[in-house]
């Protein structure tokens, strides 16, 4: 047990170290080097993402994926796949104008889809706590966004788009699941090859591709450097989440969500080191409200279904038999006698009547 937790908090902090230096990467390709085709990008990075999985399947190092799969059973992931899709594509055109601790902070609303499919989809309620502090990561996040010194328009609309199609593909995921029989590395590898597939002919069609002819730095090896670093660092992370999430042998108060927050945290420090970023008094302290309270918003709830306004089935009828003059009594403790009395008084009351009504 303690040699599973320890690999389990050694596969969280380089979980946390892949989603700091891949954000870097992509920050540093899409602001940097001012690479702002991002058909061209993500389609990179999704075919070299596939390419490493395949490579990993080839090699024995992970079981096939997708194996025996055929159209009935990839149907119904269609649209997360679409929405992976859109989440990709928003997410890189918002990097490219945002800060990355505002990128970050933005993405912590997330917790808000994570809390509505607990509340529909397993009857499960936010503890107090962590109710308020989502709350307060909702109004610092709008907060960000006011007096955000770099205020970009496009930047907040692409951003827009990421949360909801990345919330709406954590909602649908909870949906499905049970329903679908993909595992999730063969979600994942499906939603790499579909974006593949659809990137392509989109490069094309968006005029991306005759753009990017004219890239300045399209000869230069660290933007080569780059792209492949960004395909490669992304498709483990994305592999080292998921095992992440399937482990049970997590330290109790901490789940993934919090273990996110906290590499956004760290990511949003190192940001300011390395990428140019105006501060102001106001804004920095809405930043760290936000990431702060992110870590308490817990994927962990109350425990119990919700209270039913009516009783349940079981109880009325366990009530109702209780009362059947035919149905066997159940044992009592001393501790009910008084009430056993007055049940025996009120029997021989009606017994009383009987014998009065003969």
């Amino acid at each position: 047990m303690g040699t599973e937790r320890q690999t389990t908090m050694y596969m969280a902090a380089l979980f946390c170290v892949l989603f700091v230096t891949t954000n870097f990467v992509n920050k540093y390709v899409l602001s940097v080097l001012r690479f702002t085709y991002p058909t061209i990008f993500q389609g990179w990075q999704t075919l070299v993402g596939a390419c490493v999985l395949k490579s990993l399947m080839v090699s024995g190092h992970m079981d096939p994926l997708l194996k025996g799969a055929d159209r009935r059973s990839l149907a119904p992931w269609v649209p997360g796949m679409i929405l992976f899709l859109v989440s990709l594509y928003s997410g890189s055109r918002a990097l490219t104008n945002l800060p990355v601790a505002v990128f970050f902070s933005l993405q912590n609303t997330v917790a808000v889809f994570k809390a509505i499919t607990q509340l529909i989809l397993h009857k499960q309620l936010l503890s107090g706590w962590s109710y308020l502090m989502l709350m307060a990561v909702l109004l610092s996040a709008l907060g960000v966004s006011v007096t955000d010194p770099q205020f970009s328009s496009e930047g907040y609309f692409w951003m827009c788009i990421h949360v909801l199609s990345n919330g709406l593909f954590h909602v649908y995921t909870n949906l499905m699941k049970g329903r679908l029989k993909l595992s999730a590395l063969d979600r994942l590898y499906s939603c790499y090859i579909y974006s593949v597939v659809m990137f392509a002919p989109c490069s094309y069609l968006l005029g991306d591709v005759w753009e990017a002819v004219n890239y300045p730095y399209l000869y230069f090896t660290k933007f080569y450097i780059g792209c492949v670093l960004s395909g490669v660092l992304g498709i483990f992370l994305n592999v080292t989440a998921i095992r992440l999430q399937e482990t049970d042998f997590l330290p109790s108060g901490l789940d993934f969500s919090a273990v996110q927050a906290i590499a956004r945290i760290c990511g949003s420090l190192l940001s300011l080191l390395i990428f140019q970023t105006v501060l102001t008094a106001n804004f920095a302290f809405l930043v760290a409200i936000n990431q702060l309270c992110s870590v308490v918003v817990m994927d962990v709830v109350s425990r119990g279904p919700l209270p039913h306004i009516l009783p349940s089935s079981s109880s009325s009828s366990s009530f109702s038999s209780s009362l059947s003059p035919h149905a066997p009594r159940r044992p009592t403790t001393s501790s009910s006698a008084p009430d056993m009395r007055q049940l025996e008084r009120h029997e021989l009351q009606q017994d009383m009547l009987r014998i009065e009504l003969r």
